[in-house]
């Protein structure tokens, strides 16, 4: 395998296995696939590999980190619940292939396991975070900023919440709380803007189902979800910025105040006709790819 996932494909996926408690089982399934990728225990291998940054395990009663790749394995939840967890981290996302990713998770999937009553059982994978960005927008932070504040960007008829913040790096701008299900991050990355949408639960695992039937198909998934977040668009400069973010191009100058009305004046039930074209493709391919 040659092929690698660009960096505008995923940027992160967190998945929760349920009915695999144990982080042991899917540490076990990677083992097979990569023999050679070394994991870390913690907290005994801490020392060993002169690990010093902390693996998430407020919920979690063991974890493996596999350095060389940045992926995360977690199990046995201190709630006591049938679930375990593998984590993607954008590193993770940048050194794998899409199909080591989809081979990794497969893989995992198609495990068999005994339950208590000595019934054979596959795992199911449930996405609770997938973050896809699109590299390369023609507008900055601060315009992005302000289509956030100012309202032009807005759902449901309602302000998105909007936050700012600036380090060494660069600026951030955000759409969207912290704790929604759905948010959009604007931030400067090695010379160019990023949008990153980043999608938890329910709309994380729409995404997922799309990565597992064509990995290309994950951004448009990810298009679809913001026009039918992002739906109440006004002004030039904020409608030139949506038309990039849902459709991957900037219309033409003359295009701009028709596509601008459009997008003012569509309903739900147009918005929802439009999601619906834009995934059944998608659909049919995993309802063939599953055989269900």
């Amino acid at each position: 395998e040659t092929e690698t996932i660009p960096s505008q494909l995923v940027h992160w996926l967190s998945v929760t296995v349920h009915g695999l408690p144990t982080a042991r089982v899917v540490r076990a399934v990677l083992s097979g696939l990569y023999p050679d990728l070394p994991s870390i225990l913690y907290p005994k291998q801490w020392e060993e590999y002169g690990v010093t940054e902390a693996i998430k395990l407020r919920w979690w009663n063991e974890a493996y980190q596999f350095p060389v790749v940045g992926l995360y394995v977690r199990g046995a939840p201190k709630d006591g619940g049938n679930y375990s967890q593998v984590e993607f981290t954008g590193h993770a996302l940048e050194t794998l292939t899409p199909a080591q990713v989809r081979a990794i998770l497969f893989a995992i999937r198609d495990t068999r396991i005994t339950n208590k009553d000595g019934l054979e059982v596959a795992p199911t994978l449930y996405a609770t975070r997938v973050d896809v960005p699109f590299d390369g927008a023609p507008f900055t932070v601060k315009e992005a900023l302000a289509c956030v504040e100012t309202g032009a960007w807005s759902s449901y008829g309602r302000k998105l919440k909007a936050s700012y913040a600036r380090n060494e790096l660069g600026e951030t701008a955000y759409a969207g709380s912290k704790t929604a299900d759905r948010r959009l991050c604007i931030y400067d990355r090695r010379g160019y803007v990023r949008c990153e949408y980043r999608a938890k639960d329910d709309y994380a695992n729409e995404l997922l189902a799309a990565f597992l039937t064509d990995p290309a198909g994950v951004r448009n998934a990810a298009q679809c979800q913001l026009a039918s977040w992002i739906d109440h668009v006004k002004g030039e400069t904020a409608t030139a910025a949506y038309w990039w973010l849902v459709e991957g191009a900037t219309p033409a100058p003359n295009a701009r105040a028709a596509v601008r009305t459009t997008v003012r004046q569509r309903g739900p039930q147009a918005r929802l006709r439009s999601y619906v074209e834009k995934m059944l493709p998608y659909v049919r391919l995993w309802l063939e790819v599953t055989g269900t």
